[in-house]
């Protein structure tokens, strides 16, 4: 996003290479959850440039996915994926929390809990639990696996609807932003949706969130959001119109 916002030469090469530079350390990270995020991310973006009519996008997600597999076949990094997908460690712990969270919120499935509680013992017996060799055996956090499960066990249904419908309306409400901002906010936004199922949003995540609700809602109050990034750029005509639109509309959601 960074790269299409630019308008400097040696600012959108300096962002492609950080770019580049950042898929080693986001392999050797070992975080499957980073990984299926960055990939819905890219999904995401390029669907709406798609959209947009911006159909170079098809090409560059097609040499980027070959440039990706090129890597993961031709360096080290392709073992360190394959040995990180064949060791799912957390894998039998998630999933025992999560059917701990789903059979607490059938127990109060309106308003939840308030809060999370801990498990009597791990997942094979109850009497398993921390020491002083093994300070993270048993007693597990119900709803730390994932924001959805915490909403979930903690909040009920009426919780759950109430988060996720608040999210899901700005996605709505401003998914005509075409700007790179707009797009960057609305990334965001999904990329939470995704995570959700296995990392929580408290509190650095979710402060993230907000902050790029506010700005596609910040776009639309200054009347940018229709606005691709080459009108921004070519069209200061358009650009002070749409400002004058914006100024209008904050005038009224002062008034209203």
């Amino acid at each position: 996003m960074a790269a299409a916002a630019t308008t400097s030469r040696r600012k959108k090469t300096f962002a492609w290479l950080c770019l580049l530079v950042s898929i080693a350390p986001a392999v050797v990270s070992l975080n499957r959850g980073l990984w299926i995020g960055l990939g819905v991310v890219l999904l995401y973006v390029s669907a709406r440039y798609v959209l947009a009519g911006k159909l170079w996008v098809l090409g560059a997600l097609a040499l980027t996915t070959a440039a990706i597999s090129v890597a993961l076949a031709a360096t080290p990094l392709g073992s360190t994926v394959q040995a990180r997908l064949d060791n799912g460690k957390s894998n039998g712990v998630r999933a025992f929390l999560t059917e701990k969270a789903v059979e607490g919120f059938a127990d109060s499935p309106v308003i939840g809990y308030g809060g999370t509680r801990n498990t009597l013992g791990g997942r094979n017996s109850i009497t398993v639990g921390e020491s002083s060799e093994c300070e993270r055996c048993g007693n597990f956090t119900i709803g730390g696996n994932g924001q959805l499960w915490q909403l979930l066990y903690s909040h009920g249904a009426v919780g759950t609807v109430g988060y996720l419908g608040f999210f899901a309306y700005g996605l709505w409400r401003f998914r005509s932003d075409r700007s790179a901002i707009g797009v960057a906010g609305g990334a965001a936004l999904v990329s939470s949706f995704s995570a959700m199922l296995w990392y929580n949003s408290l509190v650095t995540p979710l402060a993230f969130m907000v902050l790029a609700y506010a700005l596609l809602w910040r776009n639309w109050i200054e009347g940018t959001s229709g606005m691709s990034d080459r009108t921004e750029r070519q069209s200061p005509e358009v650009n002070n119109g749409l400002a004058g639109e914006g100024r209008e509309r904050m005038r009224k959601a002062g008034t209203a």
